[in-house]
């Protein structure tokens, strides 16, 4: 990937392929922006889903409309520079759709919950289209995992909101709630990133310019680091929501479990192991240490869900995956220099 930034040629030719097009960025934006604006206005005194459902329905429509436009472009007409676009779109806009689900949870758990389900539901089914119409090369575990992740978008927010009905003001309860929440969205970024390392298939930068980048594992990965991204924000707001106790150090599992994909990323490239590797790779450590210094980190040991936010654990996991994508990149390297 470096040689991309350092080659001005490449360098536009990158972001002419992920720039795509304007008017689809422009008109998500302001789509987000308007609901938003009306979530944190007058809605945000309400006292009713059905105020919410209005944005749960626009937004699910538009993110439908999006996808349909996306099928339409690759399956039809074969463009796949605007499409490339449109799948970071959906990506963010799968985030969105359940953080503004989650603000209708509050008031009504239930319902929420059965408009999740359904909503996941629609979710796993775009991404089988995805897999066989537009050829995104999403495998099993992968697919699973983006299983767990949809389903903990939009369900988690109900659990949540169901267990505030039940005992308002256990706050405890409310993070072991938030904990076990943390854990079904790692375990699904888990089976992401083992399937990436297992994967065996390299995009090499000279493809960028074929119009096969967004059949690449790379743009796979690329769309799942949007919706791991995002979905830490989904977390935080949940936790800002319900007023769970919670500290920087909580976050850093799933920042360790971006790192190790992004190094992922870098190796379906071919590019070999250097710089902004081991800079990704030393990122979750700075983090770690700055909590730790902060003192906004696990700092005991107990065993639980919490023995995964200690810190020795969370270093030791972080250095252990960086080993097995360094072995797979020297046996990579191996291979291609024995044919």
């Amino acid at each position: 990937m470096t040689e991309v930034f350092e080659n001005p040629r490449r360098l536009k030719l990158f972001f002419s392929f992920t720039g795509g097009s304007l008017l689809y960025c422009l008109s998500a934006l302001s789509i987000l922006y308007g609901i938003v604006r009306i979530m944190t206005g007058p809605l945000a005194k309400s006292n009713s889903f059905s105020d919410v459902f209005g944005c749960i329905v626009v937004i699910n429509v538009y993110e439908l409309v999006l996808f349909a436009v996306l099928v339409t472009i690759v399956a039809w007409k074969n463009v796949t520079d605007d499409a490339i676009s449109l799948v970071v779109l959906a990506g963010l806009f799968i985030v969105a759709g359940g953080m503004v689900l989650g603000t209708g949870s509050y008031h009504a758990p239930r319902i929420s919950s059965y408009v999740g389900l359904f909503c996941a539901g629609l979710g796993i089914v775009k991404l089988s289209i995805m897999r066989r119409v537009l050829l995104f090369r999403i495998g099993s575990l992968s697919l699973i995992g983006m299983t767990w992740v949809l389903l903990w978008n939009y369900l988690m927010s109900s659990v949540m909101a169901g267990m505030f009905a039940v005992s308002p003001g256990s706050y405890d309860a409310y993070r072991e709630y938030w904990l076990f929440g943390w854990l079904v969205l790692l375990g699904g970024g888990v089976l992401i990133l083992v399937e990436a390392i297992r994967s065996e298939v390299i995009c090499g930068l000279d493809e960028l310019g074929k119009g096969v980048f967004l059949q690449s594992r790379s743009m796979t990965w690329v769309f799942m680091l949007i919706v791991l991204a995002g979905m830490g924000v989904h977390q935080y707001g949940i936790a800002y929501m319900y007023r769970v106790s919670h500290v920087l150090g909580d976050y850093v599992p799933l920042v360790v479990v971006i790192c190790l994909l992004i190094l992922e990323l870098m190796r379906s490239t071919g590019k070999r192991f250097g710089r902004c590797e081991i800079l990704a790779a030393l990122v979750p450590l700075f983090l770690m240490l700055y909590a730790l210094f902060s003192r906004s980190v696990n700092s005991r040991w107990a065993f639980g869900a919490e023995l995964l936010w200690y810190p020795p654990v969370i270093l030791g996991l972080t250095g252990l995956g960086v080993l097995c994508i360094n072995s797979r990149i020297k046996r990579q390297i191996t291979t291609t220099s024995g044919t």
